[in-house]
């Protein structure tokens, strides 16, 4: 698969990795993201999962807001699972790392409508993108969107 970053200074996701290494571009750090524990508030994709099991909930739909390089999704669709993510440019090309990896880029900024049907989804994760930076105005518009396409008894 051919990657075409004429756009960018650098020509490969590992120049944008040794630029900024919390930009989301290492596959090592990306594998293990949702899989392992780091603090007790921490939710790993299997625990997700047993959760859902155990209320006899089925995710087979999820939408992330904010989902930067798509790790999120591509963890969750080795479970078959297929995630719809929120990518901004912001100077990097994180719609592409997510095209790339096979996943579904949404480019809508967080202070859009989103573009889909209310009552689709069984999960919202919304990444981090949504945190303290944002105006509260804002927040509010973007959680009652997320309710919106939530399902009854979905996840966020």
């Amino acid at each position: 698969m051919t990657l075409n970053l004429d756009h960018y200074p650098r020509k490969s996701f590992d120049c944008f990795h040794r630029q900024n290494p919390n930009l989301g571009f290492n596959p090592s750090f990306d594998s293990s993201k949702f899989t392992t524990y780091k603090t007790d508030l921490d939710l790993p994709i299997s625990q997700l999962f047993q959760i859902a099991k155990s209320t006899k909930s089925v995710i087979q739909l999820g939408f992330d807001v904010g989902g930067g390089t798509g790790s999120f999704a591509a963890t969750t669709k080795l479970r078959n699972v297929i995630v719809v993510m929120t990518t901004m440019r912001m100077g990097v090309p994180y719609s592409e790392a997510v095209a790339l990896r096979g996943l579904v880029p949404l480019h809508v900024p967080l202070q859009q409508r989103l573009p889909v049907f209310d009552g689709v989804f069984d999960l919202v994760r919304c990444g981090c993108a949504v945190n303290r930076w944002i105006l509260v105005t804002m927040m509010e518009f973007l959680l009652f969107d997320v309710d919106k396409i939530l399902r009854g008894g979905g996840y966020l």
